[in-house]
């Protein structure tokens, strides 16, 4: 039986905190899906013990067994959804139409120019989102930025403490719950940073965090988790390139020139 169908029929038997998590399953399976148990009892707000409990009552021994048999159920809502072998192409086609009328060009406007007015600038990204802050860094460096990518989380608090002052740093997410990431902006030194959340979920605790959220999250249509993860890491390039290309209709004759060497110590840390 599926995981929705489980779920719906026990329904009234599950206390007020264990129906928050079965609307959040219900209604973001992709989400619960990808979320570490620690991670999704933090965002409903309820305890580790309340979310192993509301898995036993769906007749799961662990929360891993629960995820493998959620991703079973994801994977076959795709497979009934399926029309021809082009869909997956004509979904990410139809993704980049949807980013291009939901983005803020404003936005883009802003970050641009923060990042030109910027002394240095980082890219943060773990675990899917990773691949993300890589891309970044490798095109703002091309376009003649002082960048780096950093993807090691227990190294992210001593970035902020030895970053130069008056730096940008572009936060990539895809749910906006990495808790390594949201204890180091917590205690960045904000006078001297701008975050830049580019960001699957705008109401997640990165983005209350953050200075200003692009969000990159796709369209409202059901995917499952490896479709969903390189649509977002797709629209967070696309938003990332947007921003170079802002940034490269400023005047280069009143660019600040960078020496690299001054920050050998941040690009240690990113190793």
């Amino acid at each position: 039986m599926k995981i929705s169908n489980l779920i719906t029929n026990s329904y009234n038997t599950f206390t007020k905190s264990e129906k928050k998590i079965a609307d959040f399953i219900l209604t973001k399976p992709t989400s619960a899906y990808a979320s570490k148990l620690s991670d999704l009892a933090q965002y409903l707000n309820c305890g580790e013990a309340t979310v192993i409990r509301f898995i036993k009552k769906c007749g799961y021994t662990s929360f891993k067994n629960f995820q493998y048999d959620l991703s079973n159920d994801l994977n076959d809502v795709i497979k009934e959804k399926t029309e021809h072998k082009y869909e997956t192409l004509d979904n990410y086609i139809d993704e980049i139409k949807y980013l291009q009328q939901h983005i803020s060009t404003n936005q883009i406007k802003e970050v641009a120019k923060k990042i030109n007015d910027a002394y240095f600038v980082g890219c943060i990204g773990v675990t899917y989102s990773a691949q993300s802050a890589q891309f970044s860094n490798l095109d703002l460096r091309v376009a003649g930025i002082n960048s780096c990518a950093y993807c090691t989380a227990n190294s992210m608090v001593t970035i902020f403490h030895q970053s130069p002052k008056n730096s940008v740093f572009l936060i990539f997410s895809r749910l906006g719950e990495t808790n390594e990431i949201i204890q180091a902006i917590s205690i960045a030194d904000r006078k001297d940073i701008t975050i830049v959340a580019i960001c699957g979920n705008p109401n997640s605790r990165i983005a209350k965090l953050s200075d200003i959220v692009i969000d990159c999250s796709h369209s409202e249509k059901e995917y499952d988790l490896s479709t969903s993860t390189f649509i977002i890491f797709l629209n967070q390039v696309l938003i990332s390139r947007m921003i170079i290309q802002e940034y490269q209709n400023f005047d280069y004759n009143n660019r600040r020139k960078y020496v690299y060497d001054s920050h050998r110590s941040l690009m240690e840390i990113a190793k």
